[in-house]
């Protein structure tokens, strides 16, 4: 897969913090070296005292650094959430770990070996002070965090944990972990009641929100899901959803699909209507004739196929980041880096061409809906853009007449893209569909 190769483990470190200040050089000899590990939930990464395999770049899931009190309670102290480095102190002193130090959810991260490490240190004297200054940060909020605990109210400091957990990620995408009131009262080494009642005092003043939790998936044959090769429908990828429900143990749920996942809730709701507590489709289309228009310069974002990264990576993002302005939002544009960023994130999680080919079959196959969602009766809200050139908006029109009762709101200024600008009407569009569901449901 296109992770592990040299591009892919270069762009992570240019991308990062602690790396994209390095020369060149320093960080293609780091990325030769450079190795990927995946870990389940609570599994080992090292003990505490024991030598560590090198210094890690969290990709996803976060590593949990923790150890026992004297009365055998868990003190956690620090999470390492992607984009973040763990290993520093270790590798440099070689005497081990500072606390057991387990993954968080499921984790990943890019692991640059101590030996090999510290031979491009030797190989780059000027590195030395590079990292040191970084070894002196972290000490900085070390000292920080102890006078934290000591001074300052327990409200301040939950507050500033759940600001920090938020924080967006380097790829630009906040925060999905989650979190138990027993796992932050570890982090902040409060007790739990007192956690709980802290946050329902946040919760009353508007300052934090209870009650909804997000469930993301990465569709089959994208990012880090399976990768068939035989061909599959949008029934098939319908009924993925609801495995992903079952496993998270939820029997009904709001749902909400952009662009072809606007097309596979339609088909949840459709196949799976005892599931389907609301429907937000976005910029999508119900696949009758004529719904699935695009201008030429925006088809040639789906039919022209893009460089081969591994052989000249520069060309592949320039071919991209021009994608993404012609099918992009002209009143929400990404800054160059923003969109360069955006780029690069997407091809470290996962570069699927022929990924690509099948999803199209699959919308092809599906045909038109309009008949089977003139039937649907669920809460919907359809969301487009006036100036989205993949999908024009006769998608998302024909897609609000086709179900009864459906809002349409069309978005002036809206491409076919995310940008954060629009974020707040995103999720605005989400609950008015949440908020039309049956208080029963």
């Amino acid at each position: 897969m296109a992770e592990y190769d040299l591009h892919w483990r270069l762009s992570v470190l240019q991308g990062n913090d602690w790396f994209r200040d390095l020369p060149l050089p320093a960080q293609q000899a780091m990325a030769r070296i450079a190795r990927h590990r995946r870990y389940l939930n609570g599994e080992l990464i090292a003990a505490r005292g024991v030598p560590t395999e090198g210094l890690a770049v969290v990709l996803r899931g976060a590593i949990r650094s923790a150890t026992l009190s004297a009365d055998g309670k868990e003190v956690v102290f620090s999470l390492v959430q992607p984009g973040a480095v763990w290993g520093l102190v270790a590798v440099m002193d070689g005497l081990g770990a500072v606390h057991d130090t387990r993954a968080h959810k499921r984790t990943e991260i890019l692991l640059v070996p101590r030996g090999l490490f510290l031979e491009v240190l030797d190989a780059h004297p000027a590195l030395y002070a590079h990292f040191a200054r970084l070894l002196c940060y972290r000490l900085r909020k070390a000292y920080s965090a102890v006078d934290e605990f000591a001074l300052v109210p327990l409200r301040q400091r939950l507050a500033r944990q759940l600001c920090t957990l938020a924080l967006a990620s380097p790829d630009g995408e906040t925060s999905s972990l989650r979190f138990t009131q027993a796992e932050l009262a570890e982090m902040l080494s409060a007790a739990r009641p007192s956690v709980n009642r802290e946050l329902k005092r946040l919760q009353d003043e508007g300052l934090v929100a209870l009650g909804y939790r997000a469930i993301r998936f990465d569709n089959r044959d994208t990012g880090l899901s399976s990768w068939p090769e035989e061909a599959y429908t949008l029934a098939d990828m319908a009924r993925d959803g609801m495995a992903v429900l079952d496993a998270a143990g939820v029997s009904r749920a709001h749902i909400a699909g952009v662009s072809m996942g606007g097309m596979i809730v339609q088909r949840m709701a459709i196949d799976h209507p005892d599931r389907v507590l609301s429907l937000t489709s976005i910029m999508s289309a119900p696949g009758a004739r004529g719904t699935l228009t695009s201008t030429k310069e925006a088809a040639a974002v789906l039919n022209v196929a893009p460089p081969d990264p591994k052989i000249d990576f520069e060309a592949f993002a320039a071919h991209q980041m021009r994608s993404g302005r012609t099918i992009g939002s002209p009143a929400y544009p990404w800054t160059d880096a923003e969109l360069r960023a955006r780029i690069e994130a997407e091809y470290r999680r996962a570069f699927n061409p022929a990924g690509v080919v099948r999803q199209r079959a699959a919308i092809c196959a599906d045909g038109d809906r309009t008949p089977e969602l003139r039937k649907l009766d669920v809460p919907t809200v359809v969301l487009h853009g006036t100036d989205d050139t993949l999908v024009q908006p006769i998608g998302g029109e024909t897609t609000a007449a086709a179900i009864p009762g459906a809002e349409l709101h069309m978005i002036p200024g809206m491409g076919h893209d995310l940008p954060p600008g629009l974020y707040d009407i995103f999720v605005d569009a989400i609950l008015s569909a949440v908020a039309r569901a049956k208080p029963s449901a």
